[in-house]
């Protein structure tokens, strides 16, 4: 297991690596619409950069467009205003869904397709920033890499140790949705590790079903169907240079 991080390291590190095109396509596409900060994270970064051959989806981080209230003649408007932007990206597909929540972190989440990949667009009313994404409380290091419109890539600062050893290891007590995602992950990053796993079986479970595959060529068992609710993200304003340290 690596040594946890101290509040005090917790600077997000910027990545030598560029990503596939359209990564940074669908980043500065949401940005020139009228979202400000849009921001990449997770799985559509962190698997090319393992080397792996495809992703699930896109996941985008803004701030809304108009301040999302329920006392706003604006915000009421909010569908017809999201729909309106979302279609001027240039490869963005039909909107399948508009979630809108209110309440002490009001918040949006726009289902589109960008080049017929699902993509999923977390709208609050603070501006978010790549550093402030991937350093988001609570966080796996593994899956914790971001981009924004600048294309510039930083991640949490033990994500290429754990993306070069194959670790997964959130930062905080694995909770059952942590042991989901790592059966889920496990799947298709062949050796992935849980040093912390609550139970010390799932792992053993996951690497036996990789070997049936293996063996015979067919999957042993399929992703969880569950809807685990997703985290609000932490949208609080931050800059870049407080955030970032550079390699």
């Amino acid at each position: 297991m690596s040594d946890p991080v101290s509040l005090l390291q917790r600077v997000a590190v910027s990545l030598n690596w560029t990503p596939p095109s359209d990564r940074l396509e669908i980043v500065r596409g949401i940005e020139n619409a009228g979202f400000p900060g849009s921001v990449l994270m997770g799985g559509a970064l962190r698997d090319p950069y393992l080397g792996l051959p495809d992703f699930k989806d896109y996941d985008l981080w803004a701030r809304s467009p108009v301040v999302i209230d329920s006392d706003s003649s604006e915000s009421r408007n909010l569908q017809t205003t999201l729909r309106e932007r979302i279609s001027q990206i240039p490869g963005a597909g039909d909107i399948t869904n508009i979630e809108i929540e209110l309440g002490e972190y009001p918040n949006a989440k726009v289902h589109f397709t960008f080049r017929g990949k699902p993509a999923e667009l977390m709208l609050g009313n603070e501006e978010p920033s790549a550093a402030g994404m991937a350093l988001r409380r609570n966080s796996t290091p593994i899956c914790a890499v971001a981009m924004d419109s600048s294309g510039q890539v930083v991640a949490h600062p033990l994500f290429e140790e754990h993306a070069k050893g194959k670790i997964f290891e959130p930062e905080s007590s694995p909770t059952p949705n942590d042991v989901e995602r790592f059966a889920k992950l496990a799947m298709k990053i062949s050796g992935l590790s849980f040093p912390n796993d609550p139970n010390q079986e799932i792992g053993r479970i996951v690497n036996a079903a990789n070997r049936m595959v293996e063996e015979f060529g067919q999957p042993a068992i399929t992703e969880p169907n569950s809807n685990y609710p997703s985290d609000v993200p932490n949208m609080r304003r931050s800059t870049q240079s407080d955030l970032i340290k550079t390699r």
